[in-house]
């Protein structure tokens, strides 16, 4: 049986073309001519509520480019929202522009079967079919909270961007200025520093042979040598692998040699190699800090905060977790601020070493934290110190750049106090 509607002559643009100034994904629509606009926009405004008090659209066209683009925000209010329709030799030529093109192709699928069922008088699994290209843009290259961030302000301040397949690589700008990366990682950084920075042990030998603050700390093969080592550095200790991110695998303020040996295994498990060397060094006590450096200069500073919630005197702690999740900051999106707050045995076992469990109910205004690391991948919480941090830390920041060949270098500090000065802090 003939559809109501078919898409043909699908074609996707790189960047600027003849239908429109952005990358766009271009298409012919051909259908009966009577389809019923205002029914089909009817039903299309019941699912999409930026619809509801817009006006009926002139031409089917042009309904199905309002559609894809905002069935393409994919709830998160996403950047790509250009769209044109015109006719042209009996059919109607659309165009939109996409982000991720994959999900932008599935969308022209997603909004060509809906109409169709529409007409037809089938149910559409509305629900199901977003949900499979929510997972699908976020599994993509561009669906990261981190690169998408950087596409997003790029694309804001007018600076071109295009994703290279072959390379999976993306580019900013054109010509001698051009950067080429993943994420943060760009081709202007110098290999051995890029490396140099991954390393735990490696970084912080550097950084404490050219003079900057570091935490004293040893490399332990054994059980045997991590107790030895919180024995030679004094209680409390830190342990953590020597490579790794997002905080995993980093366990804090350990008091005793039963807590070395739970985090010296926490930290072998977390490790890439379960033979590679575990850091045991003394535990600092202080705010955990992000400072950002682009090219060797300081631009912003963060406060990391463990993931928490607050006690209301009715709810348990694993109520509040659930509540606390579902506010829309912490979505889970590329554009959420904040992630979800997981409970695993890392967080039961932590809460357990402060005497409470998940259904154990907090007073009103009791703040409880849940984590011993503040990323924002584990639930933490960020707050915006740049105008608070001390000048000697902007330049404490700008010097540890100055040594290392990386275009975008996050440097963590532990401080008491971020407006006084490194040397007046522990």
């Amino acid at each position: 049986m003939k559809k109501a509607l078919i898409i043909t002559n699908k074609k996707l643009y790189l960047g600027p073309n003849t239908y429109l100034d952005q990358q766009a994904i271009t298409l012919h629509i051909e259908f009966e001519t009577n389809m019923n606009l205002e029914t089909l926009w009817h039903t299309i405004s019941q699912k999409i509520p930026e619809f509801k008090d817009s006006s009926v659209p002139k031409t089917i066209g042009e309904l199905f480019a309002r559609t894809a683009v905002q069935v393409q925000q994919l709830n998160m209010n996403l950047f790509a929202n250009k769209w044109t329709s015109q006719p042209e030799n009996g059919y109607e030529v659309v165009a939109f522009q996409y982000i991720d093109p994959v999900t932008g192709d599935r969308t022209v699928d997603f909004v060509c079967d809906w109409i169709n069922d529409i007409v037809e008088g089938r149910e559409f699994p509305f629900k199901v079919r977003l949900t499979e290209l929510e997972h699908l843009f976020s599994k993509s290259s561009f669906g990261g909270p981190t690169i998408y961030s950087i596409i997003e302000a790029g694309y804001k301040n007018g600076i071109p961007m295009f994703y290279i397949k072959s390379e999976d690589v993306f580019q900013w700008g054109q010509g001698r200025k051009q950067l080429r990366g993943r994420s943060t990682v760009l081709h202007r950084d110098s290999i051995k520093d890029t490396e140099l920075t991954s390393f735990k042990d490696l970084a912080k030998n550097f950084l404490d042979d050219l003079g900057f603050p570091v935490p004293k700390g040893m490399l332990c093969y054994s059980l045997r040598e991590a107790e030895n080592a919180a024995d030679q550095i004094g209680y409390p200790v830190v342990t953590k692998p020597v490579s790794g991110h997002k905080g995993q695998g980093v366990s804090t303020n350990l008091t005793c040699i039963e807590d070395v040996r739970i985090g010296f295994e926490i930290a072998r498990d977390a490790g890439e190699n379960r033979y590679d060397p575990i850091i045991v060094e003394k535990y600092v006590v202080g705010t955990d800090h992000r400072l950002l450096t682009i090219s060797g200069k300081f631009v912003a500073a963060l406060q990391r905060i463990p993931a928490y919630v607050v006690g209301n005197g009715e709810l348990s702690i694993e109520e509040l977790i659930h509540r606390e999740n579902n506010r829309s900051v912490r979505a889970d999106t590329p554009r959420s601020a904040l992630g979800k707050i997981k409970i695993d045995d890392d967080l039961v076992s932590f809460i357990r070493e402060k005497g409470l469990s998940l259904s154990d109910i907090p007073a009103e205004n009791e703040i409880i934290t849940l984590r011993r690391v503040a990323n924002l991948s584990a639930g933490g919480v960020s707050v915006n110190v740049t105008d608070k941090i001390h000048p000697l830390n902007i330049k404490l920041a700008e010097d540890v750049a100055r040594f290392l060949d990386v275009h975008v270098l996050g440097i963590d500090l532990l401080s008491e106090d971020i407006a006084k000065p490194w040397t007046e802090t522990s």
